[in-house]
């Protein structure tokens, strides 16, 4: 069963999404996949961890990754991921913040 967020974590997230948007981190991430699935075959990943790493500054990047194609980051001391994800044609981008529970 989905753990419930309270009033609280749910005004964070939406903060921190905010925050990431206006950095234009998610069409970063889109643009970055959406390249990889065509050029995986004939491109490193390293050359594209190093352009996350660079555009995710100030933030302390904890892992980058190609399958799935993600990065978790800290943000206002929280560890947060942005996923992108094949869904049929579309490619999905997912934004989460990770709440401990106390």
């Amino acid at each position: 069963m989905p753990t419930q967020i309270t009033e609280e974590q749910q005004k964070l997230h939406n903060r921190l999404h905010a925050e990431v948007q206006e950095r234009n981190l998610l069409e970063l991430m889109f643009n970055l996949y959406d390249r990889w699935l065509d050029e995986q075959k004939h491109e490193d990943f390293a050359e594209y961890e190093k352009i996350i790493r660079e555009r995710f500054k100030p933030y302390k990047v904890t892992e980058v990754s190609k399958d799935p194609f993600s990065v978790n980051f800290e943000i206002d001391k929280h560890e947060a991921m942005i996923k992108c994800t094949l869904n049929e044609e579309n490619i999905d981008v997912l934004f989460g913040v990770y709440f401990s529970e106390k």
